[in-house]
């Protein structure tokens, strides 16, 4: 890696490094990253400053000039796109407008990205045009973080463009409806989404497993919302970040789940919509026909909480 960071002096525009464990104590590195006078881009693929002690100092830090750590999946891409911005607003790159940045990666992993310190906005945000938007592309705005559902693209006959646009709130679903001018400029925000395995609860805290890296995350049931209703040691889900918080779970439409507790059944009585109230193993309650028994399996749907079926 020092061989790479030395044969890119002069030659390239800037580095992107993922230096792995070497990050906490080599400081020929370090040494080699001071000598290379270009942008240097820290990245890794979890937040250090998440997991043990000793991984919370850098030697790379000092020398860096952002920081994309923990957030996961488009790391690279948009770390080269915030170098790209540093060397254009340098008048003489090393190397010359237009040359490579290079890559000096110590860890074989897919990237994660998270900015950090001072590096945040550019990195975990970019603008998007209102002529360039797409169905569930998210929005950085004043009112908080949304989801587009909905654009018109209106040209009058008199007057400038507009877009209508109908937007939900990742965090609440409320939903909004807002009028922006044609190729206004909006802050699209980068969702980093994360296939997790859901290990066990602590403490009231729920610990997943990333499924890429095996890195664990203590997570709030706050912070999971009304997908702790669904969730079984197990399970996986798609976890949403964004500036380091959990903004959204993604859930399968439905869950299979075992009756823990409940009235007995009536056989017979399939059709006359009676419902009765059913306690499910991960604690919730749902509304389920009289037939089902204390430990039937049901299936249930994680956008309404309905009964469907018994498995």
């Amino acid at each position: 890696m020092v061989d790479a960071v030395h044969g890119a002096r002069g030659r390239c525009a800037a580095i992107v490094v993922n230096p792995g464990a070497f990050t906490h104590y080599a400081w020929s590195l370090h040494d080699a990253l001071a000598a290379f006078d270009a942008p240097v881009v820290e990245l890794h693929l979890s937040n250090p400053d998440a997991r043990e002690p000793w991984r919370h100092t850098s030697v790379v830090t000092p020398v860096a000039t952002g920081i994309i750590a923990g957030f996961g999946g488009l790391g690279y891409r948009l770390a080269i796109e915030a170098v790209a911005t540093w060397v254009t607003a340098s008048p003489t790159p090393p190397g010359g407008p237009g040359t490579a940045v290079a890559l000096a990666t110590g860890a074989g992993a897919p990237p994660h990205l998270g900015p950090p310190g001072a590096s945040k906005d550019l990195i975990t945000a970019m603008s998007v045009s209102t002529n360039d938007l797409k169905n569930g592309m998210t929005l950085d705005l004043p009112e908080g973080l949304f989801g587009v559902v909905e654009f018109q693209h209106v040209k009058p006959g008199k007057g400038g463009s507009f877009v209508r646009t109908k937007l939900k709130n990742v965090r609440t679903g409320a939903v909004i409806e807002r009028t922006y001018r044609g190729d206004e400029k909006l802050e699209q925000a980068i969702i980093d989404k994360r296939e997790m395995q859901y290990l066990y609860a602590d403490s009231g805290d729920y610990v997943f497993m990333d499924n890429t890296t095996y890195d664990q995350m203590q997570v709030t049931g706050a912070a999971l919302g009304a997908a702790t209703r669904y969730l079984k040691e197990g399970d996986s889900a798609v976890l949403q970040m964004y500036g380091g918080e959990i903004v959204g779970v993604d859930l399968p439409a439905a869950v299979e789940l075992e009756v823990t507790g409940t009235e007995p059944g009536l056989q017979g009585d399939r059709v006359s919509g009676a419902r009765k109230p059913a306690t499910l193993e991960t604690g919730h309650t749902v509304s389920v026909p009289l037939f089902v028994n204390q430990g039937d399996r049901i299936k249930v749907d994680t956008r309404t909480g309905d009964y469907l079926t018994r498995v």
